[in-house]
C-alpha cells in the first residue's frame, strides 16, 4: 500500500483515539475526570498514595472521628499501602491498647473513611 493513500485513521493512535471517542459518545466509557480523582486512582495502593491520602485534612478529620481525639493525638499515621494503615505509637501501653481494640478500630475506620479502604492495621514503635 502506498503511504500517500492512507486514510485519516490508518495510524494506530488515530484509530484508538477515534474508537475511544466513539465509545465515550455511546456511553460505554466514563467521561474524563479531574486531575485529583485521576491521581488518587493511579496512586491508590502505593506507599506514596497512602501518604498523600493521609495529608488530606478531610481524611485526618475522618480518622479523628473514627478513633476519638485521645487516641488520635497519641498516634502518628505514617502511610497506607495495600489497604494496610501503618500507625506509629511511641508508648507500649497504648500499642497494647490499640492491638486489643484492632477489630473495633478497623470497623470505625471503614465507617468514617470508606474511601481509604482499610482492611488491616500495622502498629509501629
Amino acid at each position: 500500500m502506498n503511504k500517500d493513500n492512507r486514510g485519516p485513521y490508518s495510524h494506530g493512535r488515530d484509530i484508538d483515539s477515534h474508537r475511544r471517542k466513539e465509545r465515550w459518545r455511546r456511553g460505554e466509557e466514563v467521561a474524563p475526570t479531574d486531575v485529583e480523582t485521576t491521581l488518587q486512582r493511579l496512586l491508590s495502593g502505593t506507599p506514596l498514595g497512602g501518604r498523600i491520602a493521609l495529608s488530606n485534612p478531610a481524611t485526618r478529620q475522618a480518622l479523628e472521628r473514627a478513633w476519638g481525639e485521645n487516641l488520635f493525638r497519641r498516634c502518628e499515621f505514617t502511610g497506607i499501602a495495600g489497604g494496610v494503615l501503618s500507625v506509629r505509637v511511641r508508648e507500649a501501653a497504648w500499642r497494647f491498647e490499640l492491638n486489643f481494640r484492632r477489630a473495633e478500630l478497623i470497623e470505625s475506620l471503614r465507617r468514617e473513611a470508606p474511601q481509604l479502604e482499610i482492611s488491616a492495621l500495622k502498629f509501629l514503635s
